[in-house]
């Protein structure tokens, strides 16, 4: 052990003392030069006087068993230079805690191949750090760079240059808020990758016009914290090397954040995410000026939570997307997905929470099928709609809900399963699906309602062997629910139903015959209108019937007609151009309206109340009618008639039960 009590150090003057293990230096020492302990390979440790305020170039070179610095008590004159070479080839010493320093140092400078092949693993930059020249670490192990303090560094290229062979990847921690004039360099490294960890201390990294790690090519990996909220500045990592990218927690991602990064990975594991505009212009291309551009693999989109409404309307994303719903996500927001046509595939299944997909969530997506997941009970207003490719979708036992349009004009889809879960299915949830020809509603035990226009224009067939049928359970059939549906050419309505909306089967000129159930109130406006097949209307069980609205068998085959006793109203046109030839119009029926039979052809009218009102024209033909038509009426006249039989010869005849005949009864 040397104790030395006065003067002060000169270049070279302990260098190759191979012995010499401890040293005390006097307190009064200012200056220790050069080489000072150069080569003295058995030295451990050195404790260093209050006024050191340099280490030399090589003071500590070739110290070889040197583990300890003590640097507790040194003040300097506020600046610390560590001199180039300083502890090259200090293959044991760990590095010095800048924090240890006393007061009064409030700068660091390290200089060049400082710590050369030391065994420094793990390096803080704190507040006192200013300057870090080239090489500083070279040969070393270093693999941890933390940061404290980031604003008055300055670092010069290759300072992280040529580490340990050992090393493939440096990893830095970033503690601090950020505001530095691009912070990370290329030239910064040789021939390492860089990942860059994000504390939770972080919740700002800027961008802007100080562009903290754009351009920065070397770095390959980032880890975002999962704290109360996180900015990225506009542009702050755009053209980096990054592949894959998760958001933990809330973040605000500015304009540009990481355009033209190659992530192909992208995993949102928070709801609340605002994306900015291009925020995820990821790169498409490996080389985007190149004459043959080989495109870089589809991105892979996990989604493990709830975003946004509306989240990725503008965040720029031109890759083909591979969508995955991950076990976290209960809903998919309205719109979430509206109009990615670079959509290219959703995977459901780990959407074991998913429980409903809102409004317009995947409106105009470009994907031919798709599988639904198990748990899942609503799907929304126009989920799917205008899909234009999609031809099969399935959907799960335990969905309860189909919304309005939610496949609307999807006029490729052809093969979709309708489960016993079902409860409603909404207005237009198939309108325009041109290749829907299949659909079995007769298993959807749990359905009570199907929406206005909900199969209108669809390409539904059915035959006399195979009807179309729907489920008992269905109770409301909505206003023109099978409009246009030109090839349904049976249907077996629910036992249940309790009416059948406007325009429901309009134009459905395949349809043959139809059963009208013992529950149904009212037919509404137009329901048959224009169905040119239908020659058979079955009335025989529909005891509930009590109103025909306007036009509803207008224009269709039918000739043979039984109304029902529970009958009030017949409206005017509902059998308009019909073939009925005899027509009893029942005790209960209360208003028989204007032209409700105009132009058909009929040989008989029995009316067997006197308190019916009978419309002008209720029975008229459209022109002359040369056949005599037998009017018979059951009971006594107790009103003069109107005009409700015109252009044609009436035989009038009257029941046993006809006691009296009012003045003027058919005078016209």
């Amino acid at each position: 052990m040397l104790d030395l009590h006065y003067g002060s150090g000169h270049e070279g003057v302990f260098e190759n003392c191979s012995s010499l293990k401890y040293v005390n230096l006097p307190e009064n020492l200012e200056v220790i030069g050069d080489e000072s302990f150069q080569g003295c390979q058995a030295l451990e440790k050195i404790k260093l006087p209050k006024k050191c305020s340099y280490i030399s170039s090589n003071m500590f070179s070739g110290c070889s068993n040197l583990e300890n610095v003590d640097i507790s008590n040194v003040e300097g004159d506020d600046y610390i230079i560590i001199h180039d070479n300083a502890f090259k080839d200090c293959l044991k010493f760990k590095g010095l805690d800048f924090n240890s320093f006393g007061k009064g140092v409030t700068s660091i400078s390290i200089g060049k191949n400082a710590f050369e092949n030391t065994a420094i693993t793990d390096f803080y930059i704190t507040d006192k750090v200013r300057c870090i020249y080239p090489n500083a670490f070279k040969g070393c192990s270093l693999s941890n760079i933390y940061y404290e303090q980031l604003d008055k560094c300055v670092f010069e290229d290759e300072c992280f240059s040529n580490l340990s062979s050992d090393i493939t990847c440096l990893k830095f921690f970033l503690n601090t808020d950020t505001s530095s004039y691009h912070l990370l360099q290329d030239s910064m490294f040789s021939d390492i990758d860089v990942e860059l960890i994000v504390s939770e201390n972080v919740h700002s990294i800027c961008g802007g016009d100080k562009y903290i790690f754009s351009d920065f090519s070397k770095l390959k990996k980032l880890t975002l914290p999962k704290n109360d909220g996180l900015e990225i500045g506009f542009g702050a990592f755009r053209n980096t090397n990054l592949t894959s990218l998760e958001f933990k927690g809330p973040v605000v991602l500015k304009d540009k954040a990481f355009e033209g990064t190659p992530i192909t990975k992208l995993c949102i594991s928070n709801s609340n995410v605002t994306i900015g505009s291009n925020a995820l212009n990821f790169k498409v291309y490996e080389d985007d000026s190149a004459e043959d551009k080989v495109k870089l693999p589809p991105l892979e989109l996990t989604i493990n939570a709830n975003p946004n409404e509306n989240w990725l309307k503008n965040a720029g994303i031109r890759k083909d997307i591979n969508l995955i719903i991950g076990s976290e996500t209960s809903e998919i927001l309205p719109k979430s997905f509206k109009s990615c046509t670079n959509l290219k595939s959703i995977d459901f299944s780990n959407a074991t929470g998913l429980q409903k997909i809102g409004e317009s969530a995947f409106e105009q997506i470009q994907l031919d099928s798709i599988i639904l997941p198990e748990n899942l009970k609503i799907l929304g207003k126009g989920a799917f709609r205008n899909c234009s490719k999609l031809t099969s979708i399935d959907l799960p036992n335990g969905l309860t809900e189909i919304g309005d349009e939610c496949f609307k004009n999807d006029n490729n889809l052809a093969l979709i399963n309708i489960v016993e879960s079902i409860t409603s299915i909404g207005a237009s949830a198939f309108n325009n699906c041109a290749s829907l020809s299949s659909l079995n509603l007769s298993n959807a035990t749990s359905l009570l309602s199907i929406g206005a226009s909900a199969f209108e224009n669809s390409a539904l067939v059915s035959t006399d062997s195979e009807p179309f049928i729907i489920s008992d359970s269905v109770t409301e059939i909505g206003n023109s629910c099978f409009k246009n549906c030109s090839s349904l050419t049976k249907i077996n309505l629910s036992e249940g139903l309790l009416g059948i909306g406007e325009s429901c089967f309009e134009n459905c000129s395949a349809l043959n015959s139809i059963l009208i159930p013992s529950k149904v109130k009212s037919i509404g406006k137009n329901a048959f209108y224009n169905c040119l097949g239908l020659t058979q209307l079955n009335l025989s069980r529909a005891s509930s019937l009590e109103v025909i609205g306007e036009s509803s068998f207008e224009n269709t085959q039918v000739s043979v007609l039984t109304l029902p006793e529970s009958m009030k109203t017949i409206s005017k046109y509902a059998f308009e151009n019909t073939l009925i030839s005899d027509i009893i119009i029942p005790a209960n029926v209360e208003i028989v309206s204007q032209f409700a039979f105009y132009g058909v052809p009929l040989n008989s009218i029995t009316i067997k109340s006197s308190d019916t009102i009978l419309e002008s024209g209720a029975f008229s033909p459209k022109e002359t009618y040369t056949n005599i038509v037998a009017l018979k009426f059951e009971e006594s006249i107790l009103s003069a008639m109107t005009d409700f039989v015109v252009n044609c010869y009436v035989d009038i005849k009257f029941g046993s039960n006809v006691e009296s005949i009012c003045d003027d009864a058919f005078y016209i």
